[in-house]
Order: C-alpha cells, then structure tokens, then sequence
C-alpha cells in the first residue's frame, strides 16, 4: 500500500524511535547479566537460607575500595542486630561492594555464616580486586569448609565440582594445580587432549599452549617454558599449574591463605 507524505515522516519517525530503543537496551542487557549472575551465586551458595536480598544496580563501581572487616566490626560492634534490617535494605539497592560488605560484617556478627558469605560472594563480584574482601572470606570458609583452596575468575567463584571435574585444586610442591577443562572454561579458553601422547593442548585468540603430563616443559608460542611443577593426573583427572596457565592468559593471580589449608585464589584481568 502506498504511504503518503505524513504517514511517511511518522513510519521514519516510528523507525528512528525504534532504533533508538535498539542502540540503548545494551546497557540494561549488562545489568540484567550481572544481576542474574549474583542470583546464580545466591542458588548454588545459598541454598539453605533466603534472607540475603539481591542489589538493584545501576551502574559501574569503578577502582572503588571497601573498609576494613575490623573498621565495619568497630563501628557496629554490639549494634549489629540492631541494624542488621536497615543494612539488608541498603545493600538490596546499592550497587557499592562496601554495602555488601557491611552487611554480611553484620550477619558474621549475629552468628550467620552462611548469609555472611553469600553477602561477600556479592561484594567480591562488584569489586573483584579488592583483596580486603578475601581476606575475611577465607576465615568463614575455614568454618564452612576447612582446608578447602577455593578459586575466585574476575569475581566469580568456580565450581570445580560441578560436572566431570569432580576434583577440588590442590596444592602439589607448593605450587596449586587445578583440573584442566575447567580452568580453561572459565579463563575462556578451549583445551584438546591427546590422549595417546598425553599432551594438553589450551587455545586462547593468539596463545597456545602446550603441556604434556608429568614433563616440567611446556611449550608458549612455540617457546619451550619451564614449570615448577607439571601437569599430572590426581584421581583420574589431568590438573596443571593454575598460575601458570593464568599468566599466560594476561591474568594476575594472587593467594590468601587461611587456617587449616583453607585458602582463596583470586584471578583477576590485568589492565
């Protein structure tokens, strides 16, 4: 059918509206994305009590920094309980990681462990960077989980039990080697294994590396690299040097340690 002059500046006007809406959903796409992730965090963390509210958020946190657990602890001190309530209502809007941090100082206080940590875990995915907020989550882990070394990519906690990896990382001449098809999923990267050579091939854009079990050498690009440590089979499953394969990958990785070979590995993006 034949548009007229009106009816032809409203079908451009409509369609301009339109692209408009289109260019702009991105950025609530991102939130929408991290939202679902702290919910993914919440369902696999914390699954025995609901108490813990999600954060509304808007926006980045930029190079923010969090108080120190014995600065929040200070200040709340005997209130805790009190102000538990108006804590949980502030984090559940607040998109800043000491928000988060400050509540679940509040639920540790109280005796609620597990709140707390589903509290940090939400803290640390806003601020990845911030070692305060691993360093007071190593000592709650060392309560739920003592002697467990527990691997944080770019905020995010990984599984190393969910599916064929039913490995955790372990700590071998003191370096920690971690199962292979796991580390390289959440790094990003893809992983071959040749299993008559016994040779681990990991692909990420423009690095490939290679390692062959239980050899200290591996290869970088075509460059032969010495390891601390080589890859090995433990149970079953082949495990490699997690820092090795995380600097590589244009990481920096660093290590809290806690009591009884509790411990916490926070990969983060170099910038």
């Amino acid at each position: 059918m034949f548009v007229g002059g009106n009816n032809v500046k409203k079908a451009l006007l409509l369609t301009a509206g339109t692209l408009v809406l289109l260019t702009a959903s991105p950025a609530y796409a991102a939130t929408g994305d991290t939202l679902s992730k702290l919910k993914d965090i919440q369902k696999q963390e914390q699954t025995t009590t609901p108490d813990v509210l999600l954060p509304d958020l808007n926006g980045s946190t930029g190079s923010v920094t969090v108080p120190t657990a014995a600065e929040i602890k200070a200040d709340l001190d005997v209130n805790a309980k009190n102000q538990l309530n108006d804590l949980k209502a502030t984090a559940s809007k607040s998109s800043d990681p000491a928000d988060h941090f400050k509540l679940a100082i509040a639920y540790e206080l109280t005796g609620d462990t597990n709140n707390a940590i589903t509290s940090i875990h939400n803290a640390i995915h806003l601020a990845p960077q911030q070692k305060e907020l691993y360093k007071e989550l190593v000592s709650l882990y060392k309560i739920q989980n003592p002697g467990i070394i527990s691997v944080f990519e770019n905020g995010d906690k990984i599984d190393f039990k969910d599916g064929n990896d039913e490995v955790n990382p372990v700590i071998v001449s003191g370096s920690t080697l971690v199962p292979i098809r796991k580390i390289t999923e959440k790094l990003g990267a893809k992983v071959d294994w040749n299993n008559d050579t016994h040779t681990a091939t990991i692909r990420l854009l423009d690095t490939t590396i290679q390692l062959v079990q239980d050899s200290t050498n591996a290869d970088v690009n075509g460059n032969t690299v010495t390891l601390e440590v080589p890859a090995q089979n433990i149970g079953g499953h082949i495990l490699v040097p997690l820092r090795f394969i995380s600097e590589q990958f244009n990481k920096n990785v660093d290590y809290v340690p806690g009591d009884q070979g509790t411990a916490i590995i926070p990969i983060v993006d170099k910038n």
